[in-house]
């Protein structure tokens, strides 16, 4: 556990490949999301029009874009390649995830006062000839 303290591990130029299991979960992860942005891109429409369609977008973008960086860092460390394969990036990687996650899920808290929004001018609507 000391070894995750110490900023050599982090900012190492060329820090080795990735330890298996590591390489492993990380590529499960990465494929993961991808599957994850090819089911949300399937179902678009279903939410097409309806107070979900900016979460729907942000959350498919959010796993579009963290597994094409996930599956680049990977293949950076898999070929050992100087100064792009330390791995601080995927500490920066977690923390900019981390940081969108939470701007989405800010999103999704007004979501109730959208569908509010909604129903009002639905209800406005039906009394306009």
């Amino acid at each position: 556990m000391d070894i995750l303290l110490d900023y050599h591990f982090w900012l190492n130029i060329a820090p080795g490949s990735l330890p298996q299991p590591v390489f492993r979960f990380l590529l499960i992860l990465a494929l993961f999301f991808l599957f994850v942005y090819l089911f949300f891109n399937i179902y678009k429409n279903r939410v097409a029009k309806t107070a979900y369609q900016k979460i729907w977008l942000r959350l498919k973008s959010f796993f579009l874009v963290n597994s094409i960086i996930l599956l680049v860092l990977l293949f950076f460390s898999y070929e050992v390649i100087p100064y792009l394969s330390v791995r601080i990036l995927y500490l920066i990687l977690l923390l900019t995830s981390v940081v969108w996650l939470f701007f989405i899920l800010k999103q999704a808290m007004i979501i109730p006062k959208i569908k509010e929004e909604i129903k009002k001018e639905q209800e406005f609507r039906k009394y306009i000839p």
